[in-house]
């Protein structure tokens, strides 16, 4: 498979699950990218169609070459057999994608008729997703580019406080990247707003202040408090951009991905150690 096709296909099933984890019941998303991975894949051959049986419909004519991409490429899956010595704490601890696809294979159908059933159908399809993203994630390589959440949320050092505080809130987000002045020069770099830089300022309001204090622009309000960004270039292997991260000690912080343009960094994205899991 094509490394650009593998991380379409590995972004898809992280939106879907970002998606799922958010509604118990809301296991449409994954199941729609993995039908038309499955899709993907027979179109392009090696799947074998089981005529006259459960598996001749559905996401039965996928299971073959989905259960194959696993086992080839999954860091674990593909030594589940052949290494049972080290693998066995993975084998007691988890289900065996094949046995895992057949639920979800046997049990979408029931899923429009049974509540609580939908919401194990939701479960075992968060674990699916997750074991094809970590099969795709071997065949893209080891770029930070291939980790990074794009487009990410952006604060400007003019808004107020309880703008950005709102946009932490609404989506449960623990940084910011803000584009701001440097300290003690006019230059601009990225810098990373946290959560804690909110809660200390906004805490430190006495009496009925804190409505000026949630009125005053980030810039002004915390401002020298926020460090600047750790950056990294999109093309940048993973392990030689944790490297420098640990080196710096920028652990807990995220990376921002960036691109040099006009003597200014673009930003293309940002990488939490939740990604890089």
């Amino acid at each position: 498979m094509d490394s650009k096709v593998a991380l379409y296909f590995r972004n898809e099933f992280r939106d879907a699950r970002a998606t799922a984890l958010k509604d118990a019941e809301g296991y449409q998303q994954i199941l729609f990218v993995l039908e038309r991975f499955g899709s993907y894949l027979f179109e392009r051959g090696g799947c074998e169609k089981h005529e006259h049986s459960e598996d001749s419909k559905g996401l039965g004519v996928y299971k073959k070459c989905i259960i194959d991409l696993v086992k080839k490429h999954h860091p674990l899956e593909k030594h589940r057999e052949k290494k049972p010595k080290w693998t066995s704490l993975y084998r007691d601890s988890h289900t065996a994608f094949g046995s895992l696809y057949e639920m979800v294979m046997h049990g979408r159908n029931d899923a429009l008729h049974q509540g609580a059933f939908v919401r194990i159908l939701t479960l075992h399809l968060v674990e699916v997703a997750l074991f094809l993203e970590d099969t795709l994630m071997a065949i893209t390589g080891g770029r930070i580019k291939d980790y990074m959440v794009r487009n990410p949320v952006c604060a400007y050092a003019w808004q107020p406080v309880s703008f950005v505080r709102q946009m932490m809130l609404e989506n449960s987000f623990s940084y910011i990247p803000v584009y701001m002045k440097k300290k003690e020069t006019e230059e601009k770099a990225w810098h990373i707003i946290a959560d804690y830089h909110i809660a200390e300022y906004l805490r430190s309001a006495k009496g009925d202040f804190r409505g000026k204090l949630l009125a005053k622009s980030i810039e002004k309000a915390i401002g020298p408090a926020i460090e600047e960004a750790f950056p990294a270039y999109p093309d940048e292997n993973i392990q030689a951009v944790l490297e420098r991260y640990v080196l710096e000690l920028r652990q807990g912080k995220p990376i921002l991905v960036v691109k040099k343009r006009d003597n200014c960094d673009e930003l293309l994205g940002i990488a939490t150690a939740f990604d890089l899991m």
